[in-house]
């Protein structure tokens, strides 16, 4: 593995982590009590090491959102396609809705927090090296017009 390879890995996991730890606590504690200097706590990393890769606390919140749009996208799409005709389609999409939000409740719980008019959305830019392949993806520009 070349060199450049490995620090990419090295990145991504030390995103992975800072993702994973500031998740833990935006689920047990809610979005507005946990800290930027909590999540340092959580992952054992500096402030300014997690600010290399979020600009601040909601953009590090909508990554985790994505994360669970992510999960509920493949089980909508997963259901979907096991069927032809429009109203079974639509009665797949419920049905992969009500277990996703029986199997990820915290997950839905966040994404209704984001949907609640606390956020301006619409004033959130991704930049390619945080949120990735998302940045550009069809599910994100959907998402953006919510």
């Amino acid at each position: 593995m070349s060199l450049i390879a490995r620090s990419e890995l090295e990145k991504e996991k030390r995103r992975n982590d800072i993702l994973n730890a500031a998740e833990k606590l935006f689920f047990s504690k809610g979005y507005e009590n946990v800290s930027m200097k909590d999540i340092s706590k959580e992952v054992k990393f500096s402030r300014s090491t997690i600010y290399l890769y979020f600009e601040n606390k909601e953009e590090l919140f909508f990554a985790i959102v994505l994360r669970g749009i992510r999960i509920l996208n493949s089980m909508i799409k997963e259901g979907v396609e096991k069927v032809n005709a429009g109203f079974p389609k639509l009665v797949s999409f419920r049905n992969a809705y009500h277990e996703f939000s029986k199997e990820y409740p915290d997950y839905l719980k966040v994404y209704n927090y984001l949907l609640s008019g606390r956020f301006d959305i619409d004033s959130i830019e991704p930049t390619e090296y945080k949120i990735e392949a998302f940045a550009h993806s069809n599910l994100y520009e959907e998402y953006k017009k919510i």
